[in-house]
């Protein structure tokens, strides 16, 4: 009657898996949104790291030859001598020596620059009439510059310049002036033309300010290759905008060079307006803009210094209309699945009921395997309590006192005592990798190994290296063993260490009250068959203090996720040693103090800790 009793009460009801059917439905439909969504934003991710990294690198290498770029150019506008040139230009009109002697300081200029990143410059008057035009890359001007002027020039190559027939003009370069528009005179702007062999030039516009009314007396230009400010090599769907923050006017757009000098806010509204992601700290902001139907993916960069602004562009449409088409199929296909499930579903709960009787059969035998396993596990965890000392040693003059606690009934943990003679002992705190029945049995193998390697040999510098060698033939790959050794001679009052990936162990010293970590590091046992391992002596007297600890005692974690910690350690044994007068009272605050932090927190790992004093 009872075992009937609970079926009734805990067998659904066929409406019961009928309601669950339709939630599942609404629950799955909402999953597959919400993953058909996920690839896209997913996409826009990648495309932003992408993207950046490309954008960075070119914003980077323009940032600094900019910056040089500017450096090196003062001396051609900002110079004393060039501004009253201007100056009498402006007051007595041309004259052939001002114009020789602006063409020799370009010259100059040039040859000490010492490579090819200038193509060509110009000085011109205020309305935007060259005077001078050097084509650095060519040569173009004459060495003798009295043969520069001529009173008559007709050069049909430079129609579009007007000149004044009272005032002299140098013959200029036409491979220069040709790309010359005094309508695109800005001071202190950038922008890009194209030479005649489809070169991608930056011409950037100084004023030459008269030094009283700070007025434009006249300008500078300067050419150079866009090639040597940054490296652009796009793919067919991709773009760069550079724009002028000061003026707000396009400098470059690789895909429309008819924009450069427009307003970007007028020739790009769309990528203007955009409002910029800031879904995470490791995304790069990105935003997205749609223009002339085809979705464009924007990354910007601003540097400030040099007032300009990098828009990288990509277009989205080859990318994305492939898997929206996909995904719209998927989910379609995913609720025709949810529709024939359902069907299935409805089919199994009609034969709910008789399977239950069978499964309360099962969960019986279940519950009775639990119970054997249960004690299967009492019964290891005895035998591995055994492998550990089962009380501490009387050493003359010191105390020891080791605990360990395993994070279920048998653990990875490991600490052991061995007296080599009446003066000598050896300590030993192992940590095997992981915990549970992963980590008891190498710690059973551990244990024998370690019984039978220190009959041969005692001393650190021999022990650890022969344990290290017969682990790495042992042990299942990515298995080893943490291992802190110390071997203590009572006559002598010193203590010799090694260790191998255990935390350091910690030395208080009592005539100071302080304590150290002795810096031991190695890799642990059966890593690497070369391994070293140091070997560290320390002195020992009256009040001092050695603690081993595995990594259980250091990464024990409160409700908040915080470490117990190695400084956290360190402090409770400081405030431990110099407050108590016993290994086992400087043990038991140990194990106090961690209990009282990770209050209310699951055990994670093995704890073991190993107390020498000396008394």
């Amino acid at each position: 009657m009872l075992s009937q009793s609970i079926r009734t009460r805990f067998v659904p009801r066929t409406w019961f898996y009928r309601l669950i059917f339709a939630v599942s439905c609404l629950l799955f439909s909402m999953l597959f949104i919400f993953f058909y969504s996920f690839i896209f934003t997913s996409i826009d991710q990648i495309f932003s790291q992408q993207n950046t990294s490309k954008l960075q690198s070119i914003v980077h290498t323009a940032q600094v030859q900019e910056e040089n770029f500017r450096n090196s150019v003062k001396i051609l506008y900002l110079n004393r001598s060039v501004q009253r040139i201007y100056a009498r230009i402006k007051t007595s009109g041309a004259d052939k020596a001002l114009f020789i002697d602006l063409q020799e300081l370009l010259q100059t200029w040039y040859g000490k620059q010492g490579n090819e990143l200038y193509s060509a410059a110009m000085y011109v008057d205020r309305d935007g009439i060259p005077l001078v035009a050097i084509d650095f890359a060519y040569g173009a001007t004459q060495s003798n510059a009295a043969d520069l002027f001529s009173t008559n020039t007709t050069d049909p190559a430079i129609p579009s310049i007007r000149r004044n027939p009272a005032t002299p003009s140098i013959r200029l370069d036409p491979s220069v002036i040709a790309t010359w528009s005094p309508d695109r005179l800005h001071a202190n702007s950038s922008y890009v033309v194209s030479a005649a062999d489809s070169t991608d030039i930056l011409r950037t516009i100084y004023p030459i300010l008269d030094r009283k009314t700070k007025e434009p007396n006249g300008f500078l230009s300067i050419d150079r290759p866009l090639s040597t400010l940054f490296e652009w090599a796009a793919r067919k769907d991709e773009s760069l905008i550079m724009v002028d923050t000061n003026t707000g006017h396009i400098v470059f757009d690789s895909s429309s060079p008819e924009n450069t000098l427009l307003q970007f806010s007028q020739a790009y509204p769309h990528i203007a307006q955009a409002e910029y992601s800031q879904d995470e700290n490791d995304i790069p902001p990105y935003a997205k803009a749609i223009l002339q139907q085809k979705e464009l993916f924007v990354i910007h960069n601003r540097l400030a210094d040099i007032e300009w602004e990098f828009f990288h562009i990509t277009t989205l449409d080859k990318y994305i209309n492939g898997p929206k088409s996909r995904g719209r199929l998927l989910v379609a296909g995913a609720l025709v699945f949810l529709l024939v499930t359902g069907g299935a579903i409805y089919t199994l709960t009609r034969s709910v009921q008789s399977r239950s009787q069978e499964l309360e059969e099962a969960s019986a035998i279940v519950s009775e395997h639990n119970e054997l396993l249960a004690q299967e596990l009492q019964t290891a965890h005895e035998m591995q309590m055994r492998l550990m000392p089962q009380q501490n040693p009387q050493l003359e003059g010191y105390e020891v006192v080791g605990r360990c606690r395993p994070a279920t009934e048998v653990g990875g943990d490991f600490f052991q005592y061995f007296s080599i003679d009446q003066q000598k002992w050896v300590f030993a705190l192992a940590d095997v990798t992981g915990h549970g029945m992963q980590a008891a049995i190498p710690t059973m193998v551990f244990s024998g190994l370690l019984d039978t390697e220190i009959s041969y040999s005692a001393l650190p510098e021999t022990l650890m290296p022969r344990l290290n060698s017969s682990l790495c033939r042992m042990l299942e790959p990515r298995t080893f063993v943490c291992l802190s050794l110390g071997e203590l001679d009572c006559a002598k009052n010193t203590m010799r260490i090694s260790n191998g990936g255990c935390p350091y162990p910690y030395f208080y010293k009592a005539s100071s009250k302080s304590v150290s970590e002795l810096n031991l590091s190695a890799f642990p046992l059966g890593v690497r068959p070369s391994s070293t391992y140091e070997v560290l002596e320390v002195s020992l007297e009256p009040g001092d203090v050695v603690v081993f600890c595995s990594d259980g005692i250091i990464e024990a974690s409160d409700h908040s996720g915080e470490l117990f910690g190695f400084d956290r350690v360190a402090q409770i044994i400081a405030d431990a040693g110099s407050e108590y007068s016993s290994a086992e009272h400087i043990i038991e605050h140990l194990f106090g103090e961690l209990d009282a932090f990770s209050a209310g927190n699951e055990q994670d790992d093995d704890q073991t800790i190993v107390v020498v004093r000396a008394a």
